[in-house]
């Protein structure tokens, strides 16, 4: 668990900037309270669709008083993995490449080349 939470945590900083980097400055707020909201529902769905397939796959393994031992855990993990795979797949193949920027150094301005 503790791996997953670090494997799906260490793209968040970088989505964040690209995303408030390709936005006006004059949306940055409600493209940050939208960016936000996605990732809260998409985590929120993402949970209940591994406890659903969890569920789903021990259906018959309820004892007389309805609990579930949770033995098909796996299918909710690699289910959760093709998913993420598929999105980095996606990402690698629909979004654009930059060139990385030069950034100057602070307090400078722009840096200007004379002949």
């Amino acid at each position: 668990m503790v791996l997953a939470g670090i494997g799906m945590g260490m793209p968040v900083p970088a989505l964040s900037a690209e995303l408030m980097r390709a936005v006006p400055q004059h949306d940055r707020a409600d493209a940050s309270v939208l960016r936000q909201t996605l990732r809260q529902l998409g985590g929120a769905v993402g949970l209940a669709l591994a406890g659903a397939l969890v569920l789903a796959a021990n259906d018959d393994t309820a004892d007389a008083a309805g609990i579930v031992t949770a033995t098909a855990t796996p299918v909710a993990f690699v289910t959760a993995d093709a998913f993420l795979l598929a999105a980095l797949l996606s990402a690698t193949a629909l979004l654009p490449v930059r060139a990385p920027t030069k950034v100057a150094p602070a307090g400078r301005g722009p840096a200007h080349h004379h002949p």
